[in-house]
């Protein structure tokens, strides 16, 4: 199955979406993580279907070449993971608005400077 389905990875990424949808519906995620999206081919199929940075560190070696990769990888070096937790909500709602208004208006310094004035003010309460 993981051969087969490896193959077929060359769409779409939404078609990509799809096909996992499908072929996870009733039954266990976990065994499907562990047998499917954590293989080695199946993070590099991934990466050609949609560009994903591959999670698997001797996937990504492979597709690190890649100057768009060459610098996530590079950023993620030393990176610290966030937690996972609801309160987050308050620091990504603040830097997506930042952003996006940095997009529109540009200003991009007074932009983070006000999302930063922002998240410190919600986690004070």
């Amino acid at each position: 199955m993981i051969k087969r389905l490896t193959e077929r990875l060359t769409r779409s990424a939404r078609d990509l979406v799809g096909e996992v949808v499908r072929r996870v519906s009733g039954r266990d995620v976990g065994t499907f993580v562990r047998d499917y999206i954590s293989q080695e081919a199946s993070q590099l199929a991934l990466f050609e279907a949609g560009g994903r940075p591959p999670a698997l560190t001797s996937a990504l070696e492979q597709v690190s070449d890649d100057p768009d990769i060459a610098g996530f990888s590079a950023a993620a070096e030393n990176g610290i993971p966030l937690p996972a937790i609801p309160e987050m909500s308050q620091v990504w709602g603040a830097l997506g608005l930042a952003q996006v208004n940095t997009m529109r208006e540009g200003e991009g310094p007074a932009q983070f400077t006000a999302a930063a004035e922002q998240i410190r003010d919600a986690i004070a309460g």
